[in-house]
């Protein structure tokens, strides 16, 4: 007798994972070894069944019937990372699916580093179980449940039990029996928003991504979370995060986001660096703090925009608003500095949240440069206007004259030759316009003190040539 894996496909129920159901696929296939049945079902026993990004959808679509696309937004985290995604990013991460290699996944996901993924640990909700078995006869994971961060079952208001992940192993939800409902622990609020908001991206089609942190930092502004400065006080906003936060710490992902051992991971980073794409989980715990679901968010971006369809103008106070006006003009970080009393580094971080572009100065120095740099030395050319030439900080200039003791010895003897020629000039110009009666070394010594004291430590042998004989002193 003849088979064909195809005839041990299960059905694929509403919102299983395609990690659930390809383990009740291979469970179903009679083969004595896992290695076999594996293979033989997702192509080969080496790939990764619970991936994020699973390669073997094109096999699974070959074997069931089931389309590459419904799988991915039916029965996979996938569609949860695209709104913080780059739209030619995500199509080219899904290409990649549909050709079944998701190697470089990963490194095309344009969050930084540091980055989060999923919940390290499978969960079900027990009630969503008990009614499963009851309807389909089994328990099996659901894709809602699994989102990274997410601690709650939507449906039923209940905490999620926590399934150890084992490597290798076909993972498979135990059958829970609760008689006693007592043991089911109900969700807080917050744990409950923030599912809701995962949940909400799974469907969402706007692109949140580009100036949304001007957002953010706006709505703080409005929640009052800002210094007598008006920026954002980022030790009250920490706080105020983490007290927000309190019943998700038992969660290893939020606890990682809120260590202080993890800087990296930190959501006020979200606000200080504009142009950078970070998880969706990052962006959530701002987002479920300063607004009710994902529409409002959009709704408050769009009314923004609206007022006078110009990028938003953040109601800063008139402090700031002169700061951040005379970085759009283009005064130096420097000046600014010095008028406001604000670190140059502080300032950046205006500019970057605020998207204003800073001239800045090249920090790499090239071979030619560098070449250009050591030629104006020894002519004796002034280190800042050899900065403002290549261009550069004086700081790198100084540096490189520091480095090369034979340019120093060279420069100290043009800038000593200049100068002594122009004291030189400036004593014979002098000893010219003075009357020759009145030419005597104490006149000129009177009429012009600094150079003549000049030359006669650094060029006496030329000054004494130079000046009129001394008088012999008459004795008596």
């Amino acid at each position: 007798m003849t088979w064909n894996v195809k005839d041990f496909c299960p059905e694929l129920l509403p919102n299983e994972t395609v990690y659930s159901w390809v383990t009740r696929w291979i469970q179903a296939v009679p083969f004595p070894q896992l290695k076999e049945s594996t293979r033989l079902v997702i192509g080969s026993s080496n790939k990764q069944r619970n991936a994020i990004f699973p390669s073997f959808l094109p096999i699974l679509e070959a074997h069931s019937g089931k389309t590459i696309k419904s799988l991915i937004e039916g029965h996979t985290i996938i569609p949860y990372f695209k709104s913080f995604c780059e739209e030619k990013s995500y199509k080219s991460i899904i290409k990649d699916i549909y050709k079944g290699d998701s190697s470089k996944v990963h490194l095309k996901l344009p969050f930084n580093s540091g980055r989060i993924f999923a919940n390290p640990d499978l969960q079900i909700c027990p009630i969503c179980s008990d009614n499963d078995i009851h309807q389909y006869g089994i328990n099996y994971f659901h894709v809602i449940h699994q989102l990274p961060g997410v601690q709650v079952c939507i449906h039923h208001r209940v905490e999620l039990l926590k399934i150890k992940r084992i490597p290798c192993a076909l993972n498979r939800p135990p059958i829970l029996k609760y008689g006693n409902k007592d043991t089911i622990k109900n969700s807080t609020e917050t744990q409950l928003k923030l599912a809701l908001l995962s949940t909400e991206l799974l469907n969402n089609d706007d692109n949140l991504t580009g100036s949304i942190s001007q957002y953010y930092t706006a709505r703080f502004i409005e929640f009052k979370l800002t210094t007598d400065r008006g920026g954002i006080d980022q030790k009250l906003l920490y706080e105020v995060l983490r007290y927000y936060y309190q019943d998700h710490m038992k969660n290893k992902l939020f606890d990682t986001i809120f260590s202080s051992d993890n800087v990296q991971h930190d959501p006020r980073d979200l606000l200080c660096k504009g142009k950078t794409h970070f998880h969706p989980l990052k962006h959530l715990i701002l987002i479920a703090f300063l607004f009710d679901n994902i529409k409002e968010l959009v709704d408050y971006i769009a009314e923004i925009k609206s007022i006078k369809n110009k990028p938003l103008i953040i109601p800063y106070p008139p402090t700031m608003i002169n700061i951040i006006n005379a970085l759009v003009t283009g005064f130096s970080l420097k000046k600014i500095s010095q008028s406001s009393g604000m670190s140059a580094c502080k300032l950046k971080q205006i500019a970057i949240s605020n998207h204003i572009t800073i001239n800045q100065r090249e920090k790499t120095i090239f071979r030619a440069e560098k070449k250009s740099i050591k030629s104006m030395l020894k002519r004796g050319k002034k280190t800042n206007d050899i900065a403002a030439k290549i261009p550069c900080s004086i700081d790198v200039v100084t540096k490189i004259l520091d480095q090369s003791p034979k340019i120093q010895a060279q420069r100290n003897e043009y800038l000593f030759t200049r100068k002594r020629a122009a004291a030189r000039l400036r004593l014979i110009t002098t000893m010219r316009v003075m009357e020759k009666e009145l030419l005597t070394r104490n006149n000129i010594y009177a009429q012009d003190t600094r150079t003549y004291r000049w030359l006669f430590k650094r060029d006496r042998e030329w000054l004494e040539k130079m000046l009129p004989k001394r008088y012999a002193r008459k004795k008596h």
